[in-house]
C-alpha cells in the first residue's frame, strides 16, 4: 500500500464515520461498542500479523525515535503537571491532563503508519 493509498484510506474511513453519524446510522452510544471491537478484537491480531511479516533487521534505527518520544512525553507531562499545580486544578483534572499530554494518542494512525513502513501488503 503506497503512502497515498494509506492517507486516502484514513480519510475515507473518517468520512464514512462522519456521514454515518450525520444520517443517524451511528449514535454516540455505538462509539463505545465500536471502540471495544477495534481495541480488543481487531488491533491485537493485526499487530501480531504485521510483526510476523515484518523485516526487523533494521530495528536499531528506531531507538532514537523511541528515546525522543520518551523524552518528549516526559517533558510535556512535567510541564502540564507544573501548570496544573499552578492553576490549582483538582487531582482528577490534573491527571487527565497529564495522561493526555504524555501518552501520544494518535487515534490508531500510528498502526496504519506501522503497516506502511513494515511493507505489509495484504492485510
Amino acid at each position: 500500500m503506497s503512502s497515498i493509498e494509506t492517507i486516502f484510506t484514513i480519510i475515507l474511513l473518517i468520512l464514512v464515520g462522519y456521514i454515518s453519524k450525520r444520517i443517524g446510522f451511528l449514535k454516540y452510544e455505538d462509539s463505545i461498542t465500536l471502540n471495544k471491537i477495534v481495541v480488543n478484537i481487531a488491533i491485537p491480531p493485526l499487530i501480531f500479523l504485521a510483526m510476523y511479516n515484518s523485516d526487523l533487521s533494521n530495528i536499531t534505527y528506531l531507538i532514537p525515535i523511541t528515546l525522543i518520544c520518551i523524552i518528549t512525553g516526559s517533558l510535556s507531562g512535567l510541564l502540564v503537571y507544573i501548570f496544573s499545580n499552578a492553576k490549582g486544578y483538582t487531582k482528577k483534572t490534573k491527571w487527565a491532563l497529564i495522561s493526555a499530554s504524555t501518552l501520544f494518542n494518535s487515534g490508531f494512525l500510528g498502526y496504519l503508519l506501522f503497516l506502511e513502513f513494515s511493507e505489509l501488503q495484504d492485510w
